[in-house]
């Protein structure tokens, strides 16, 4: 690893990075960034092999999905989703005026999760857990991030 280099857990990078793409869509729709962040999506999970980074993008497409950028049925994810459909009933759920907020608000949600609920979450459950370890014991965490017991 780098010297001042932050390395996150693979469900945190995963998350940050369709985050990122976001921020750089220029998709003017939620069909549109749907779309963009499907491919992403794809693309990570085809390309790492970390389920980490699996788990990152299926939680996020889960809160995207259930922020109103697709809809939730029986399957557990639904992007990509009917795409038809969705167009068509998109003008009456989403006009053009509130998507930038919209994008915005999921930006900022994102990156707050990732920088601070994640993080207190990883602390709950270690102060949780150390009751049920001995001194000396040896734990593996799959996270590039070491928890620090102090």
């Amino acid at each position: 690893m780098l010297p001042g280099v932050f390395q996150a857990p693979h469900p945190i990078a995963a998350i940050l990075a369709l985050v990122e793409l976001m921020e750089t869509s220029t998709a003017s729709t939620v069909t549109g960034l749907a779309t963009e962040l499907t491919l992403a999506r794809q693309l990570l999970v085809d390309t790492q092999s970390s389920l980490g980074v699996r788990a990152g993008c299926q939680l996020w497409e889960r809160f995207f999905a259930l922020s109103g950028g697709g809809q939730v049925d029986s399957s557990p994810f639904l992007l990509p989703y009917d795409k038809e459909r969705f167009e068509a009933e998109e003008p009456e759920l989403m006009g053009r005026q509130e998507f930038p907020a919209y994008k915005r608000s999921l930006i900022s949600q994102g990156r707050s999760f990732c920088a601070i609920t994640a993080p207190q979450c990883r602390e709950k459950i270690a102060a949780l857990a150390v009751d049920f370890l001995r001194d000396d014991c040896t734990v593996r965490f799959p996270s590039a991030v070491p928890l620090q017991h102090g």
